[in-house]
């Protein structure tokens, strides 16, 4: 872990500074969503939109979350949720 992140967190981060985007780190003590009794907490918020990120380091990683994007996107309409590779690209 770096600074309480994931090395695949720690990697988009680092791409979203180069980028001049600053993004807070929620990790495992912001912000929690109730969905359907799955607590829930993004990996990273930005100030600036409101829209959180889950980084997804791989593709088991991406296909576990699927389902949890989904239910967050249908519990929370008014909020904005990406799933996102280490690199910043779209999962």
């Amino acid at each position: 872990m770096i600074d309480g992140m994931y090395a695949s967190e720690a990697n988009f981060h680092a791409r979203m500074c180069e980028r001049g985007k600053k993004l807070e780190y929620v990790g495992r003590r912001g912000a929690r969503f109730d969905l359907d009794g799955l607590c829930y907490k993004p990996d990273f918020r930005d100030p600036e939109s409101g829209d959180f990120y889950e980084v997804c380091g791989s593709k088991q990683a991406l296909k576990d979350r699927k389902h949890v994007i989904k239910l967050f996107r249908r519990h929370h309409p008014d909020l904005r949720l990406f799933g996102v590779w280490p690199d910043g690209s779209n999962a």
